[in-house]
């Protein structure tokens, strides 16, 4: 079924296709070799408890980044993050994937979604199978609470920011 929208759409359409698989199923997606990337929305879980330490995060995305190039090697397309995001929240790193606000009690931690974002670069910016990736829930007014709670998913003002220029005008 997919193959032949696959080829439909490159009939009309001269650009790159993707699928954006949820981080769970990526392996699972059988049309991978009909597309040009292997999209992942990358809300990998960081950390198995509530109390998050960047030796811990930098552990699992070392997993995840070992996962992702088996991944890409299998079926020959390079990964790209279709979406990944942090929330700005103590705890936020067992279950990135849950909404702030079903967040019960949040704490704020600023320096928290700074880290994950570093991390994640770190371990992925210069991998020849990564293509690169999307920053998710980056709103064109960062005062404009009405879409998200400030402790939530948006780096903009945040050090997250910063992680997120740092790497993208340098490569760190």
């Amino acid at each position: 079924l997919f193959s032949g929208l696959a080829q439909d759409l490159r009939s009309v359409y001269p650009g790159l296709l993707t699928y954006c698989a949820n981080w769970d199923e990526a392996e699972d997606v059988s049309f991978w070799e009909d597309l040009d990337y292997i999209g992942i929305n990358a809300f990998y879980p960081l950390s198995r408890s509530d109390r998050e330490t960047q030796e811990e995060a930098v552990a699992m995305m070392k997993v995840i980044a070992a996962d992702l190039e088996r991944i890409s090697q299998t079926h020959q397309k390079p990964v790209l993050f279709t979406e990944v995001g942090f929330k700005a929240l103590k705890g936020s790193l067992k279950e990135p994937w849950i909404w702030p606000e079903y967040v019960e009690k949040p704490v704020v931690d600023d320096d928290l979604q700074a880290m994950a974002f570093d991390v994640t670069f770190h371990a992925l910016w210069d991998k020849d199978w990564f293509a690169g990736l999307f920053v998710w829930r980056y709103m064109s007014d960062p005062s404009d609470y009405s879409q998200e709670a400030p402790y939530g998913y948006p780096p903009r003002l945040k050090p997250a920011e910063k992680v997120i220029e740092s790497w993208l005008r340098c490569g760190m």
